[in-house]
């Protein structure tokens, strides 16, 4: 008794299934054209594929001879640089300077306002001095063109 049951259920969603597709089937009729001789010849050649892959590598190639362009221009690149030292390496030396000038003064027999001979002092001392900036900076720009 089940088995028929089954099988009667098995057979009424099948004949449910069946209208459906008739019925969609009713709603979407396929389509028609009509073209003249010329407009199916114009449909062909926009349709085809041979057509499109030619149209396809046509764009391409305009891409690839812009891209070619854009390289032959000119081309400007710019750059810049900020470096900033906060330690600058000092040097210690004898103050070779002022030996030399107060041997230049006394050869040439200088006085002082006082009008005393100048004399040079025993020790000149050292003299510290920085080699180096604190900053240094630096800018270019380079044009070239193919």
């Amino acid at each position: 008794m089940k088995s028929k049951r089954i099988v009667e259920l098995i057979f009424i969603f099948w004949l449910c299934g069946m209208c459906l597709i008739t019925n969609a089937q009713k709603n979407n009729p396929p389509q028609t054209y009509a073209f003249s001789a010329r407009q199916a010849v114009d449909y062909a050649l926009q349709n085809a594929v041979e057509v499109k892959n030619a149209l396809a590598d046509i764009k391409l190639q305009k891409e690839t001879n812009k891209e070619v362009t854009a390289s032959a221009l000119p081309q400007i690149t710019g750059t810049g640089s900020l470096n900033y030292n906060p330690k600058v390496a000092v040097q210690t030396f004898p103050n070779f300077i002022a030996a030399g000038t107060y041997g230049v003064l006394v050869q040439n027999n200088v006085k002082d306002g006082n009008g005393n001979p100048i004399v040079a002092p025993s020790d000149f001392g050292i003299i510290t001095a920085a080699f180096g900036a604190k900053y240094a900076a630096s800018a270019g720009i380079d044009l070239n063109q193919i």
